[in-house]
């Protein structure tokens, strides 16, 4: 179940990043379904090709899709 949780998001997370970049938005069910997306959206922007999450009181904080490169970066972090 957390596999499939974390595939469900990141599936998730590169549809916003598609529809940030081309402004398609992607086949829903309902329109409902499509409004939480959309919604989604707003919590997210795309600068020089890397997608970045806002928050209201901190600074943003990007987004990496690679496994391999996410594992790279709490290495170097905590060395």
């Amino acid at each position: 179940l957390v596999a499939s949780t974390a595939n469900t998001q990141e599936l998730t997370l590169r549809n916003i990043f598609h529809f940030l970049q081309t402004w398609e938005i992607p086949d829903f069910t309902s329109s409902a379904a499509q409004n939480k997306f959309l919604r989604k959206c707003q919590q997210y922007f795309v600068k020089e090709g890397h997608m970045y999450r806002r928050y209201a009181k901190r600074m943003p904080v990007r987004v990496v899709f690679s496994k391999e490169e996410r594992q790279q970066i709490l290495k170097e972090a905590h060395d």
